[in-house]
Protein backbone atom coordinates (compact mmCIF):
# COMPACT_ATOMS: atom_id res chain seq x y z
CA UNK A 1 0.00 0.00 0.00
CA UNK A 2 1.37 3.38 -1.04
CA UNK A 3 -0.35 6.40 0.33
CA UNK A 4 -1.20 9.04 -2.23
CA UNK A 5 -0.59 12.69 -1.76
CA UNK A 6 -3.71 14.53 -0.57
CA UNK A 7 -5.64 16.38 -3.24
CA UNK A 8 -5.91 19.51 -1.13
CA UNK A 9 -4.30 20.84 2.04
CA UNK A 10 -6.05 23.07 4.54
CA UNK A 11 -4.32 26.31 5.29
CA UNK A 12 -3.18 26.90 8.85
CA UNK A 13 -5.66 28.45 11.25
CA UNK A 14 -4.87 31.77 12.96
CA UNK A 15 -4.19 29.90 16.23
CA UNK A 16 -1.69 27.60 14.47
CA UNK A 17 0.04 30.59 12.90
CA UNK A 18 0.35 32.23 16.35
CA UNK A 19 1.87 29.09 17.84
CA UNK A 20 4.32 28.79 14.94
CA UNK A 21 5.37 32.43 15.35
CA UNK A 22 5.78 31.94 19.13
CA UNK A 23 7.95 28.84 18.61
CA UNK A 24 10.04 30.60 16.00
CA UNK A 25 10.72 33.59 18.27
CA UNK A 26 11.45 31.36 21.29
CA UNK A 27 13.84 29.19 19.25
CA UNK A 28 15.69 32.21 17.92
CA UNK A 29 16.14 33.67 21.41
CA UNK A 30 17.00 30.43 23.23
CA UNK A 31 19.39 29.13 20.56
CA UNK A 32 21.32 32.40 20.81
CA UNK A 33 22.20 31.44 24.40
CA UNK A 34 22.17 27.63 24.12
CA UNK A 35 25.78 27.21 25.25
CA UNK A 36 25.32 29.36 28.38
CA UNK A 37 22.05 27.63 29.25
CA UNK A 38 23.66 24.19 28.99
CA UNK A 39 26.57 25.26 31.22
CA UNK A 40 24.63 27.28 33.81
CA UNK A 41 21.39 25.33 34.19
CA UNK A 42 22.10 23.06 37.15
CA UNK A 43 19.22 20.65 37.53
CA UNK A 44 18.90 17.87 40.06
CA UNK A 45 17.03 15.64 37.59
CA UNK A 46 19.51 14.18 35.12
CA UNK A 47 16.84 12.94 32.69
CA UNK A 48 15.79 16.48 31.85
CA UNK A 49 18.03 18.40 29.47
CA UNK A 50 18.86 21.97 30.53
CA UNK A 51 17.99 23.52 27.17
CA UNK A 52 14.60 21.78 27.13
CA UNK A 53 13.82 23.06 30.64
CA UNK A 54 14.83 26.61 29.70
CA UNK A 55 12.79 26.45 26.50
CA UNK A 56 9.77 25.14 28.40
CA UNK A 57 10.02 28.03 30.87
CA UNK A 58 10.42 30.54 28.04
CA UNK A 59 7.34 29.27 26.20
CA UNK A 60 5.09 28.88 29.23
CA UNK A 61 6.07 31.81 31.46
CA UNK A 62 8.19 34.31 29.55
CA UNK A 63 6.20 34.88 26.36
CA UNK A 64 2.85 36.37 25.47
CA UNK A 65 0.87 37.06 22.33
CA UNK A 66 0.17 40.78 21.88
CA UNK A 67 -1.54 42.12 18.76
CA UNK A 68 -1.24 38.67 17.14
CA UNK A 69 2.55 38.76 17.53
CA UNK A 70 4.67 36.88 20.06
CA UNK A 71 6.50 39.01 22.60
CA UNK A 72 9.23 37.92 25.02
CA UNK A 73 8.80 39.09 28.60
CA UNK A 74 12.51 39.73 29.13
CA UNK A 75 12.24 40.18 32.89
CA UNK A 76 10.80 36.64 33.19
CA UNK A 77 13.55 34.86 31.19
CA UNK A 78 15.76 32.28 32.92
CA UNK A 79 19.17 31.53 31.41
CA UNK A 80 20.53 29.78 34.50
CA UNK A 81 19.27 27.82 37.45
CA UNK A 82 21.13 26.75 40.55
CA UNK A 83 21.66 27.20 44.27
CA UNK A 84 24.29 29.94 44.40
CA UNK A 85 23.28 33.31 45.79
CA UNK A 86 22.12 35.60 42.96
CA UNK A 87 23.77 38.96 42.30
CA UNK A 88 22.78 41.62 44.83
CA UNK A 89 21.94 45.23 43.85
CA UNK A 90 22.95 44.60 40.24
CA UNK A 91 22.78 47.45 37.72
CA UNK A 92 23.59 48.03 34.07
CA UNK A 93 24.45 51.34 32.35
CA UNK A 94 26.29 52.64 29.29
CA UNK A 95 29.21 54.98 29.88
CA UNK A 96 31.15 56.41 26.91
CA UNK A 97 30.23 53.45 24.71
CA UNK A 98 31.11 50.81 27.31
CA UNK A 99 28.67 48.60 29.16
CA UNK A 100 29.12 48.87 32.92
CA UNK A 101 27.63 46.16 35.12
CA UNK A 102 27.91 46.52 38.87
CA UNK A 103 26.82 44.41 41.85
CA UNK A 104 27.38 44.31 45.59
CA UNK A 105 29.79 41.71 46.91
CA UNK A 106 28.64 40.09 50.14
CA UNK A 107 31.36 38.56 52.36
CA UNK A 108 29.33 35.39 53.04
CA UNK A 109 29.42 34.40 49.37
CA UNK A 110 32.19 32.67 47.46
CA UNK A 111 34.83 35.08 46.19
CA UNK A 112 35.82 33.35 42.99
CA UNK A 113 32.47 32.61 41.31
CA UNK A 114 32.72 33.60 37.65
CA UNK A 115 30.50 36.54 36.71
CA UNK A 116 28.72 36.05 33.39
CA UNK A 117 26.98 39.00 31.74
CA UNK A 118 24.52 38.25 28.96
CA UNK A 119 23.02 40.84 26.60
CA UNK A 120 20.29 40.61 23.99
CA UNK A 121 19.70 43.31 21.41
CA UNK A 122 15.98 43.14 20.72
CA UNK A 123 16.23 45.41 17.68
CA UNK A 124 18.69 43.26 15.72
CA UNK A 125 17.78 39.99 17.53
CA UNK A 126 21.39 39.22 18.49
CA UNK A 127 23.04 38.12 21.69
CA UNK A 128 26.38 38.74 23.40
CA UNK A 129 27.94 36.86 26.31
CA UNK A 130 30.79 38.22 28.43
CA UNK A 131 32.70 35.48 30.25
CA UNK A 132 35.98 35.36 32.14
CA UNK A 133 36.00 39.15 32.59
CA UNK A 134 35.33 39.26 36.35
CA UNK A 135 34.68 37.26 39.48
CA UNK A 136 32.11 37.88 42.22
CA UNK A 137 34.42 39.84 44.55
CA UNK A 138 35.30 42.34 41.77
CA UNK A 139 31.87 43.93 42.06
CA UNK A 140 31.66 44.92 38.41
CA UNK A 141 32.51 44.48 34.74
CA UNK A 142 33.31 47.16 32.17
CA UNK A 143 33.43 46.09 28.55
CA UNK A 144 33.09 47.58 25.08
CA UNK A 145 30.42 46.21 22.74
CA UNK A 146 30.97 45.56 19.03
CA UNK A 147 29.82 48.52 16.90
CA UNK A 148 26.87 46.73 15.31
CA UNK A 149 25.52 45.67 18.68
CA UNK A 150 25.34 49.07 20.39
CA UNK A 151 22.29 50.56 18.63
CA UNK A 152 18.80 49.47 19.66
CA UNK A 153 17.07 48.13 22.75
CA UNK A 154 19.49 46.03 24.79
CA UNK A 155 18.44 43.76 27.67
CA UNK A 156 21.00 42.68 30.26
CA UNK A 157 21.31 39.64 32.52
CA UNK A 158 23.85 38.68 35.16
CA UNK A 159 24.59 35.33 36.75
CA UNK A 160 27.38 33.60 38.63
CA UNK A 161 28.93 30.21 37.91
CA UNK A 162 31.01 28.36 40.46
CA UNK A 163 34.58 27.86 39.23
CA UNK A 164 34.23 24.08 39.08
CA UNK A 165 31.04 24.50 37.01
CA UNK A 166 28.91 22.44 39.40
CA UNK A 167 26.55 25.19 40.51
CA UNK A 168 25.18 28.50 39.26
CA UNK A 169 23.04 31.35 40.50
CA UNK A 170 19.56 32.12 39.23
CA UNK A 171 19.45 34.65 36.41
CA UNK A 172 19.16 38.31 37.43
CA UNK A 173 17.54 40.66 34.93
CA UNK A 174 19.44 43.96 34.83
CA UNK A 175 16.90 45.88 32.78
CA UNK A 176 16.99 47.36 29.31
CA UNK A 177 18.62 50.38 27.73
CA UNK A 178 17.56 52.03 24.48
CA UNK A 179 20.54 53.37 22.51
CA UNK A 180 19.89 55.49 19.46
Amino acid sequence: YVRKRPASVKSASPAQLQVRAKLKKANLFANTFRQIICICWIEKYKKVYPFDEAMSHLLSRAMEIADDKPRILFDQVWLSRGRLMPPQNASFIFDKGDAVIQWTYLPRTSVDDEAIAVFYNETIEAGLVLREKAIRKDGGIRSAFPNGFIKGKIHGYLLFLRRDGKDASPTTYLGSILNT
